[in-house]
C-alpha cells in the first residue's frame, strides 16, 4: 500500500540536523517539496552602526527580483527563502541569490538559515 503514498506540496522549513547535513531520501514516486531557510540581512555602517530605512532588493539565481524590502529601526530584514524546489523527479535551484543594498552588492549561497552583514554608507 505504501506505493500509493505520495507526499506533495511539502515544505521543509529552517530544518536542523545535529551531526550530519540536510538530506531528503525520498522514494521513486512523484513527491514534491520545497526547502527554505531563513535568511537574516543586517545593515550597517562602517563603525557596526545599524542602518534603519535602508532598501535591500533580494535576487535569485536568474537575477529576477524575489522581493524589495527597507530595513527596521534595527536594520534587519528577515525572510524566508526557498533553497530549492523538487517536482516530476527534478531539483529546481533558487540559489545562489544576490542581496543589493545601494551600490554593495553580495551574492549568498542559501544552503541553511543565514545572518549577512552589509556595510553600506
Amino acid at each position: 500500500g505504501y506505493h500509493r503514498c505520495v507526499a506533495t506540496d511539502i515544505q521543509f522549513c529552517s530544518n536542523v540536523i545535529e551531526g550530519a547535513d540536510f538530506e531528503i531520501d525520498a522514494t521513486g514516486q512523484d513527491h514534491s517539496y520545497t526547502v527554505n531557510w531563513t535568511l537574516e540581512i543586517k545593515v550597517t555602517d562602517k563603525k557596526g552602526l545599524a542602518l534603519a530605512g535602508r532598501e535591500v532588493r533580494v535576487l535569485d539565481k536568474n537575477g529576477e527580483e524575489i522581493f524589495s524590502k527597507s530595513t527596521g529601526h534595527e536594520g534587519t530584514i528577515k525572510q524566508e527563502l526557498p533553497e530549492y524546489s523538487f517536482s516530476s523527479g527534478k531539483k529546481v535551484f533558487n540559489s545562489p541569490y544576490t542581496l543589493i543594498v545601494g551600490k554593495k552588492k553580495q551574492k549568498v549561497e542559501l544552503t541553511g538559515d543565514s545572518v549577512i552583514t552589509l556595510v553600506s554608507k
